[in-house]
């Protein structure tokens, strides 16, 4: 995101996106569709603060509560020109962009580490069972790695676990016991 650097917003005014917010390069030609306003923030406010406010939950606050559709949500741009917003000055709002950027990077990482972090679990219970049909899960392993076949692992736990699934995926199935003929 840059600070300013010649981007401006635009926000979708109807229907089941409204509000949606985008920040996009000026063009020098085109057309722009009538569900749609283009918002050039005045000098006193950057771009990238305001593009921050209106994908806040705050900021979609508003772009709910100044919605003037009946049958299809409807903003108008003049509604969004009213919205009150606190303004800080433009260093100070170059700052707080600055921290929800690093703060998006550093969200991002653990997304990624979370990601990294399931594909080995997956990865590790493949080999598992990859190794249990193979016939190598011996004594030996199991009393070098207790920790994978006990407690939340352990075979009663996950048969309890797929137990569960299963009722959860088929609530309204349920097994008649058949009379005697």
């Amino acid at each position: 995101m840059k600070i300013n650097g010649g981007y401006f917003l635009r926000v979708t005014l109807r229907g089941a996106t409204m509000g949606k917010t985008a920040m996009v390069a000026p063009l020098n030609e085109g057309a722009i569709a009538s569900s749609l306003v283009i918002v050039r923030p005045k000098a006193s406010i950057t771009t990238s603060f305001t593009y921050i406010f209106l994908v806040s939950p705050q900021g979609k606050d508003l772009i709910l509560r100044y919605d003037n559709g009946s049958a299809q949500p409807n903003l108008s741009a003049k509604s969004l020109g009213l919205f009150p917003l606190a303004l800080p000055p433009v260093k100070e709002q170059t700052e707080i962009v600055n921290r929800v950027e690093q703060l998006f990077s550093y969200a991002d990482l653990i997304e990624q580490r979370v990601k990294d972090a399931q594909a080995r679990v997956n990865h590790l219970t493949q080999a598992i069972l990859a190794k249990a049909f193979r016939g190598e899960l011996t004594a030996d392993w199991r009393t070098q790695n207790p920790e994978l076949i006990s407690g939340d692992n352990s075979a009663e736990a996950l048969l309890a676990k797929i137990k569960a699934e299963r009722e959860a995926d088929n609530p309204n199935k349920k097994t008649k016991k058949m009379k005697p003929a």
